[in-house]
C-alpha cells in the first residue's frame, strides 16, 4: 500500500489537499514512489550503514546514526508531532541551520501524512510570521533561541500554532509554552502506532509533501508545492547522471535546507544513495567549511558560486606548478568525483581555474517550482559558459524567440511543481494550459542540446551567494524613504553584495522634455536641512560638502536595510549617478520601461568604483 496514486485528470492545484496527474507520458523510466516506501527499502538494504554525522559545538567527536537508528528516529518522532497536533495535511515549518534534528524533523512530518516548509534561518520575526500563517502550521520546530526569540514575539497572531519545539540550548525563559527536543526523544508514544500505520497507509505519491518557499517578485514568498514524484523523480535522475554509488559516497550537508538544492540533495538524494552525510557547522558559509571539507572529505560536493569563489580568492595568488595533488588534500577534495555548482551563474575564470586543479565545476540549472532542469556532464573536461545538458524525461523550449533564438525557458515534466498554494494567478501565470512551466529565464539551446541563460525576464536578482532579492520590492523601499530621489537602481547579480545607483529628481524642460540641471522642490528642501543653499544638480556633484551629504543619504538607507527581510536584502553601498534617467539619455524604452543591460554597461565603471572600496567585505 507504499505508493498508492490517486486517479485526477488535473495536473496543477493551489490546494495542498489535493493530488495532480503525474506526467507519466514524458518519462517512465522510474515508477512513482512514496518517500516512506524509499526509505524503507534503503533501511532493508542497508541498516547498519552510516546515515548522518554530527558534532556539537566545540566537540571533536562526531556523533553518527545507522540507517537503522535514522528510521527509528524518523518513525518515534512522526509519533510525536501527531501527539502534539500535526494534523493529515498539516505542516510543520523547520527555521535553523542543518543538522540531524532538522533532517528527521521533515521526514517525521512527511511519514505523519504532514508537509514540511523550511525557512530561511536569517529570515526577521516578520517574515517567519507570514510563512507560519500562509501554511497554517501546526508545529514549527527551531534550532536555537535565536529563531526561538522570532517564533516567540508572532505566536499571539498564530491561532493554528499548536506546538512549538526548540533542539539546542540555550533554552530561554519565555512567556510561551515549548518543548525541547531531548525531552520529546524519551516520551512514550507506542498509544500512536496505529495512528501512524494509518496514516502511512494513506500516503499518496502525487500529494504535496513539502513546500519550497520563493521570493516573490513582491516581496511576500509564494510557496511551492512539490508531491513525492516531484522529489523522488529528481532524486533519481540526479543520482544516475552524476553516476553517484550506492553505499559509497559522502556528502557534507550546509547549503540551507529550505531551498530546493539543499532539500533535493542532502536529505532524498542521499538516501536513495544510501550515503553517509556529515553535517557542516552553523558557521559553515562564514569560513569553517574548508575545515570540515578537510575533515571529511566528501565524494560529492554542491556549491553556490560564492563557496567556489572563496576558494578561488584563497589560492588563486598560490603558484600550482604540477602539485595537484597536494591542492586537492589541501582543499578537502582529494576524494571528490562530482563538483556542482548551482544557484546563480558562475563566472567562467573561476571555471578555469578549477579546471587546472583537475577538478571541473559541474553545472546544475533548475528552479524551485522545478527541481532541476539541466545538468553539466559530470564528464566533460572543458569548461563552458553553458548550464548543463536537459535531463532525459525533462521536455526543454525555447517559447518566443528571437533571430538569434533567445527567448524564455520553459521545461515539462514529472520534475514540475503542482502550483503555488492557495495562488491561482501566479499558479496560472506559471504553468500554461500545455503544462509548460515558464521559468522567467531568458536563454537559449545549442545544437548538443546544452542551455544557455543570458537573462532574467522577472526583476529578481540572484547575488554570487544565491540569495534571491526582489529587486523592484527593494528599489521601492529606497524611492519612499528618500523623497528627493528620483530612480532607485539595485545592482548585485553575481555580486557579493548589493549596491543601489541613485539618481537626483531635476526639472525636465517643458517643451523638449529633456532633463535640466535644475534640481526640483524636494531636494532643494533636503539640501536645505543640512545648510546648503543648491539650486542645480551640477552644485551637488561638484560639492565641497559630499561628506555631510553622503552621511544623509547613509542614514535614510540604514533605514531601508531595517525593513528588509534578510541581511542578503541590505544595501552595503551607493553612488549617485551624474544624471537622471531618460529616454534621451538612453536608459528608458519607448514605454519609459528601464532598460536594464543599458544601465549596467553605462555606468559599469562607477559600479566597480563604489563596489572596492568595501573590497574585504
Amino acid at each position: 500500500t507504499m505508493n498508492r496514486v490517486k486517479e485526477t485528470s488535473k495536473f496543477t492545484t493551489i490546494n495542498s489537499k489535493d493530488v495532480v496527474k503525474l506526467r507519466l507520458q514524458s518519462d517512465n523510466n522510474f515508477e512513482p514512489i512514496s518517500i516512506p516506501f524509499l526509505l524503507n527499502q534503503i533501511v532493508k538494504r542497508s541498516p547498519n550503514h552510516l546515515a548522518l554525522a554530527s558534532k556539537s559545538d566545540g566537540s571533536y567527536e562526531w556523533k553518527t546514526l545507522t540507517y537503522a537508528e535514522y528510521k527509528e528516529k524518523i518513525y518515534h518522532m512522526a509519533k510525536v508531532f501527531i501527539k502534539l497536533g500535526l494534523q493529515e495535511r498539516g505542516c510543520v515549518s523547520i527555521i535553523g541551520f542543518n543538522c540531524a534534528e532538522w533532517f528527521i524533523s521533515a521526514l517525521a512530518t512527511i511519514h505523519a501524512g504532514g508537509i514540511v516548509s523550511g525557512i530561511y534561518s536569517t529570515s526577521s520575526s516578520e517574515a517567519v510570521h507570514n510563512i507560519l500563517h500562509s501554511t497554517k502550521s501546526d508545529i514549527v520546530v527551531v534550532m536555537d533561541e535565536i529563531q526561538m526569540q522570532k517564533v516567540a514575539s508572532v505566536k499571539h497572531k498564530l491561532p493554528n500554532l499548536k506546538s512549538i519545539i526548540q533542539v539546542h540550548g540555550p533554552f530561554l525563559d519565555l512567556k510561551i509554552d515549548y518543548y525541547r527536543w531531548s525531552d520529546l526523544e524519551n516520551i512514550s508514544v507506542r498509544d500512536l502506532d496505529q495512528q501512524l500505520q494509518n496514516r502511512l497507509n494513506n500516503i499518496l505519491v502525487n500529494e504535496c509533501c513539502t513546500y519550497v518557499h520563493t521570493s516573490g517578485t513582491t516581496g511576500i514568498p509564494k510557496s511551492t508545492m512539490l508531491n513525492h514524484d516531484n522529489i523522488l523523480w529528481t532524486t533519481q535522475n540526479f543520482a544516475k547522471l552524476n553516476r553517484l554509488e550506492y553505499e559509497r559516497e559522502v556528502f557534507v550537508s550546509y547549503l540551507p535546507l529550505n531551498h530546493i538544492v539543499g532539500k533535493l540533495i542532502d536529505i532524498f538524494v542521499s538516501i536513495y544513495t544510501a550515503a553517509s552525510v556529515y553535517f557542516a557547522d552553523k558557521n559553515a558559509l562564514k569560513g569553517t567549511l574548508m575545515n570540515t571539507l578537510r575533515e571529511v572529505r566528501p565524494t560529492f560536493f554542491v556549491g553556490v558560486p560564492r563557496v567556489y569563489e572563496k576558494i578561488y580568492e584563497k589560492i588563486s595568488t598560490v603558484d600550482i606548478n604540477g602539485e595537484v595533488g597536494q591542492y586537492k588534500m589541501m582543499l578537502g577534495l582529494d576524494r571528490c568525483k562530482v563538483r556542482i555548482v548551482g544557484a546563480s551563474p558562475i563566472e567562467l575564470y573561476v571555471k578555469e581555474f578549477f579546471a587546472k586543479l583537475d577538478l571541473n565545476l559541474t553545472d546544475a540549472y533548475g528552479l524551485s517550482e522545478c527541481g532541476a532542469i539541466s545538468i553539466g556532464d559530470v564528464l566533460l573536461k572543458q569548461p563552458s559558459s553553458g548550464v548543463g545538458r536537459i535531463f532525459s524525461g525533462v521536455e526543454v523550449k525555447i517559447s518566443n524567440p528571437n533571430e538569434f533564438g533567445h527567448g524564455e525557458i520553459c521545461c515539462r515534466g514529472r520534475n514540475v511543481m503542482m502550483g503555488y498554494l492557495n495562488n491561482r494567478v501566479e499558479t496560472n501565470e506559471a504553468i500554461d494550459e500545455d503544462g509548460w512551466f515558464h521559468t522567467g529565464d531568458i536563454g537559449y539551446l545549442d545544437e548538443n542540446q546544452i542551455i544557455y541563460i543570458t537573462g532574467r525576464i522577472k526583476e529578481l536578482l540572484i547575488t554570487s551567494g544565491g540569495e534571491n532579492i526582489p529587486r523592484p520590492h527593494i528599489e521601492s523601499l529606497v524611492k519612499s524613504e528618500l523623497p528627493f530621489i528620483s530612480q532607485a537602481f539595485l545592482v548585485g547579480d553575481k555580486r557579493k553584495y548589493l549596491t543601489i545607483l541613485l539618481t537626483i529628481k531635476t526639472e525636465a524642460d517643458s517643451v523638449t522634455g529633456a532633463l535640466t540641471d535644475d534640481l526640483e522642490l524636494p531636494v532643494k528642501l533636503w539640501l536645505q536641512e543640512l545648510g546648503l543653499n543648491y539650486t542645480k544638480l551640477s552644485e551637488i556633484l561638484d560639492s565641497e560638502s559630499t561628506e555631510l551629504i553622503h552621511d544623509s543619504i547613509q542614514q535614510e538607507i540604514d533605514r531601508v536595510n531595517k525593513k528588509v527581510i534578510s541581511n542578503a536584502q541590505k544595501i552595503q553601498k551607493f553612488a549617485i549617478l551624474p544624471h537622471d534617467f531618460s529616454m534621451q539619455t538612453g536608459e528608458l524604452g519607448p514605454t519609459l520601461k528601464l532598460k536594464r543591460f543599458f544601465v549596467l554597461e553605462k555606468y559599469n565603471q562607477l559600479i566597480e568604483k563604489s563596489w572596492g572600496k568595501m573590497a574585504n567585505f
